[in-house]
């Protein structure tokens, strides 16, 4: 028996440690939060496998400090080596990616470095805060430590002002110049392992030349992701929810606005969920504002406390979503959503009231059924009788037709007669 456990247990790591996982390159790829998600599918996909060795090959200008630092985690981290494979570009945050493996390898014509934190003023960059500056350097210079390199090159990549000389680095890098190596720099500095042209003589000169490779590429699901988390995607979906929204509310009654709008915002939530960045409580409060915004229209006159508090509730949730590192990205994507509405509900109010197509969103209904609404002008000063009670929401009758309707602010009784005021496109107010 004990010679049977004794065989089991050695063919366990016999056949975890007979193949090695390569991350395939991703053209000139932004780090962004679903590449540091897709990222860590792939390690644990490689740990699955029982890879003995896992080779990244990258190909980056940079991306998101708080995405770099997350890839920066998984690979240290991890229980099985990295060797990291520039394949042309390693530009910022791919720099401190690079960093973080224990292996580096170039290819020809490859760069390395220019890895100050940057901020995007208007049209053009300007250099991040000296404590962002001090905190990216920190990670930089402990990566390079963590594996034997040259802490004050790593340094030199993120602050202009870290001077070299050839006789202590091996290289004269001028104070006010942010140095980027290439391919045969990094290799003549011994801050990479080498050059070479392609996965396989990585493997050569780690001695796994006869080891199979699994090829890790993005799948149909994770290209989905990525769509639905791009940053024009959601701003889109969180303006055709705003911009469904007015609409529905201007078409009394529940319809195609309202359905378009729940659509989008839960599209918007459900792609965060995605990306493991958000948790029930974004949505949660989102919903509580629509609550509260509901409350506003349907049972309190006017437009008071609720409606403001439920506002604020729904940005709230929309911003949290993008999670706590990411609360500044996600008022930029808020802000843009918003102008775009803006700019499309002014036109909506302007020009569209009186389109057949705008005309199809509202309907009236007599005893035959529903029937369209062409023209609810001729309704002004026409008096009619409240069928239910108006909250101030609900319908009217008038020469025995049925209407969608609004009273000016407060509760009309069944049965009370009224006058239509005003009639603004589809949306009939009663007094």
């Amino acid at each position: 028996m004990r010679r049977i456990l004794c065989l089991l247990a050695l063919m366990v790591p016999l056949s975890a440690a007979t193949n090695v996982y390569h991350i395939a390159k991703l053209e000139y790829q932004v780090i962004d939060k679903w590449y540091a998600h897709y990222i860590e599918t792939q390690y644990k996909k490689a740990k699955d496998a029982g890879a003995s060795l896992i080779v990244f090959e990258l190909d980056t200008p940079g991306g998101y400090v708080v995405d770099a630092l997350k890839i920066k985690g998984i690979i240290m981290d991890s229980p099985v080596d990295t060797a990291v494979f520039v394949n042309r570009n390693a530009i910022s945050a791919g720099a401190l990616i690079s960093l973080s493996a224990k292996y580096i390898y170039l290819s020809r014509g490859a760069v390395i470095g220019a890895a100050t934190p940057v901020l995007q003023a208007s049209n053009s960059f300007i250099k991040a805060s000296e404590k962002e500056v001090s905190v990216m350097r920190a990670e930089m210079r402990s990566a390079a430590e963590r594996h034997g390199r040259n802490p004050r090159i790593a340094e030199a990549m993120v602050d202009e002002s870290i001077g070299l000389t050839k006789k202590v680095d091996g290289i004269d890098i001028e104070k006010g110049r942010l140095l980027t190596l290439t391919t045969d720099e990094a290799v003549r500095l011994g801050f990479v392992n080498g050059s070479v042209s392609s996965v396989r003589d990585i493997l050569t000169a780690l001695g796994k030349a006869d080891v199979p490779v699994i090829k890790g590429e993005p799948t149909t699901r994770d290209r989905f992701i990525g769509f639905l988390t791009s940053p024009v995607v959601l701003m889109l979906l969180l303006a055709i929810g705003i911009i469904a929204a007015f609409v529905e509310f201007k078409t009394a009654g529940f319809g195609v606005g309202g359905s378009v709008a729940v659509l989008s915002f839960a599209t918007f939530f459900i792609s965060q969920f995605l990306l493991g960045d958000s948790n029930w409580m974004a949505p949660a409060i989102f919903f509580v504002g629509v609550v509260l915004i509901v409350v506003e229209v349907f049972l309190v006159p006017g437009f008071g406390i609720p409606g403001i508090v439920g506002i604020v509730l729904m940005f709230v949730g929309i911003v949290i979503s993008f999670g706590i590192k990411r609360l500044e990205y996600g008022i930029v994507v808020l802000l843009v959503a918003i102008v775009a509405a803006t700019i499309v509900s002014v036109f909506i109010a302007k020009k569209l009231p009186k389109s057949r197509l705008f005309s199809a969103l509202s309907l009236t209904a007599d005893e035959k059924g529903a029937i369209a609404n062409d023209n609810l002008e001729r309704l002004l000063g026409k008096t009619g009788t409240v069928i239910g009670t108006l909250r101030p929401a609900g319908q009217i009758e008038i020469d025995g037709n049925r209407y969608d309707a609004v009273s000016q602010g407060s509760f009309i009784e069944s049965g009370t007669t009224v006058k239509v005021i005003k009639v603004e496109g589809h949306r009939v107010v009663v007094a």
